[in-house]
């Protein structure tokens, strides 16, 4: 849970690069992420007006790559992301 809260803290910071660091991180220790770790992830780039890197990080999640399900909060988050972009509604 540490690597969740340390990417909270970063996304609420509005530091990408902050976040996708503690990602590796993460990654780079064996720690799998789960839905709640991905949305924040996607949350963060999604603030930084990073669309690919946001759909990226869905695909992940959608093709179960780490284990992890998308959940309600990360279709949400894609959503308002698509809306804000005007790519959706």
């Amino acid at each position: 849970r540490t690597h969740s809260s340390l990417i909270v803290g970063h996304s609420r910071h509005g530091s990408l690069d902050d976040v996708v660091g503690a990602w590796q991180r993460m990654h780079a220790e064996g720690v799998k992420p789960d839905a709640f770790t991905y949305t924040t992830v996607i949350n963060a780039c999604v603030k930084n007006n990073q669309l690919s890197q946001a759909e990226s990080f869905f695909d992940e999640i959608r093709q179960g790559l780490h284990g992890a399900k998308a959940s309600a909060a990360t279709y949400t988050t894609m959503l308002e992301m698509y809306a804000r972009v005007g790519m959706w509604g």
